[in-house]
């Protein structure tokens, strides 16, 4: 099967194949041996119930160690932030909840106590935020309603605070926390933080991309999406064009915005806004070496992939376009550079030339960093989940993950490596094997290539297993 064929198949297929819910169970895969069709059924269904209870629920530390406990303050009054309460510590096991009635009584509790987070509502949005609470180093500082008036919001958000929708349940405010503190993670390094002043040039968010934002959060009518779309001819032409291209290897022309989101779907509707809103504002770029149809031909070959690795590997509909996000604007961070820093760029290149090193050991030898960690933490001040950020910020280096089980970062990881194959240069991108090995799905690699239309690599098992042998041995 050729790969053109492979991306329509996989263009085309529903979500609707065997989902979580569909699918029957039984004990661990784990202990099943591989091979029978309901062992393969089995594994699907574990494999993405496992990542997304993580997602919601994490209360055993991966690596089996005791945490630290977080102090968390919420800031509200009555028997909902009590039960808010509850559920954030069943949760995180690591998270101690307290409750106080105002802002008065949390400033003082924030100068007797160090508080990991505060969590406010927004019935305390009338009050001068940013003056009430102190300016503790590292405290996370959340409000969450959409009735907070808007320049009060943008003085909460100046002064290192964050605005969550309102209606959001304990599962997103864990979801929130975390992926805060993993943008500022990101963010600590000295060579992130001297990059970061000299980027004085960065996307915005379209206009176009908060109003379907906004509408898939309301109602998800596509008839409202379509017609967004269609009152903005750069973007109606940009959708057709992608939609139309050969990586979506239609049969026939699409010639309507409404009849592109239907076959799109709502998801990939709003990853393909966003991520050709983004490229969009750097047309202009004139960097010797750098392409930018390049770079986008890339992601979206990149993204297709991604969604294909995931739905054969969970069937699992929201991993797959959770995966197709995450590569959609997995090299971001190339763009960032070429536009702020091309002086850098150059020489990254040059080393990586001369000393035949993968772009990213370059990268993080002239820039103490690199283009992926980059766009992640950009793109962790637009909201973007923690999972597609840290699909971005590690496809790369997986191994940095605690994963246990598959994950976007997986998707993305193999599909920028079968894209460079495709390619047919001599990459230097390889799988992270021991990444495989501790996710333990080392064996699905060619199963993988296969289902994107490449042919298996027999050469990569003998490396597989002296790593796998090697980790195996350090365990014991």
């Amino acid at each position: 099967m050729g790969l053109f064929d492979t991306i329509k198949r996989a263009a085309t297929r529903s979500p609707s194949r065997p989902t979580v819910s569909s699918l029957p169970n039984s004990a661990s895969c784990r202990s099943t041996p591989i091979g029978t069709r309901d062992s393969r059924v089995e594994s699907l269904r574990l494999g993405a119930t496992r990542f997304f209870q993580r997602q919601e629920n994490s209360v055993i530390d991966p690596t089996g160690q005791p945490t630290a406990q977080k102090l968390i303050l919420l800031i509200g009054g009555g028997e909902k932030f009590q039960v808010l309460a509850t559920e954030l510590s069943r949760l995180e096991s690591s998270w101690s909840c307290r409750t106080v009635e105002n802002f008065e009584t949390a400033a003082d509790c924030l100068k007797e106590n160090s508080f990991f987070a505060v969590v406010f509502a927004q019935e305390f949005s009338a009050y001068p935020l940013p003056a009430a609470l102190p300016q503790a180093a590292g405290l996370i500082r959340i409000g969450f309603g959409d009735a907070i008036d808007q320049k009060l919001a943008e003085l909460w958000k100046v002064s290192g605070g964050e605005i969550l929708p309102a209606g959001i349940d304990a599962a997103g405010i864990v979801a929130g926390v975390k992926r805060i503190e993993r943008v500022r993670a990101w963010t600590t390094g000295a060579g992130m933080k001297k990059l970061l002043a000299q980027c004085t040039r960065l996307p915005v968010m379209s206009r176009l991309y908060k109003e379907v934002a906004a509408e898939l959060e309301a109602n998800g009518s596509i008839d409202v999406v379509a017609h967004h779309v269609a009152q903005d001819p750069v973007m109606t032409a940009k959708m057709l064009q992608i939609v139309n291209s050969a990586s979506f290897a239609l049969s026939r022309e699409i010639t309507d915005p409404c009849e592109a989101v239907m076959f799109l779907g709502m998801e990939r509707t709003r990853s393909l806004i966003l991520a050709a809103g983004i490229f969009s504002q750097f047309e202009d770029l004139k960097l010797p070496g750098f392409s930018l149809a390049q770079v986008w031909n890339h992601s979206l070959l990149v993204a297709t992939l991604a969604r294909i690795i995931a739905l054969e590997e969970t069937g699992n509909g929201k991993l797959g376009e959770m995966s197709f996000t995450s590569g959609l604007v997995h090299d971001l961070g190339k763009l960032i550079l070429a536009a702020n820093v091309p002086a850098m760029c150059a020489a990254v290149e040059q080393l990586r030339l001369s000393k035949q090193l993968s772009l990213r050991d370059a990268e993080q030898h002239v820039l103490g960093t690199t283009h992926a960690e980059l766009a992640a933490a950009f793109l962790g001040r637009w909201g973007l989940s923690l999972p597609v950020l840290e699909a971005v910020a590690w496809h790369h280096t997986p191994r940095c993950a605690d994963d246990r089980d598959f994950t976007p970062l997986t998707a993305v990881h193999a599909a920028n490596v079968f894209a460079h194959e495709m390619n047919g240069a001599n990459s230097l991108e390889r799988f992270d094997h021991e990444y495989l090995v501790q996710i333990d799905l080392g064996e699905r690699r060619n199963a993988w290539r296969e289902s994107c239309g490449l042919p298996p690599r027999q050469e990569e098992d003998v490396t597989h297993k002296r790593i796998r042998l090697r980790m195996g041995s350090k365990v014991n």
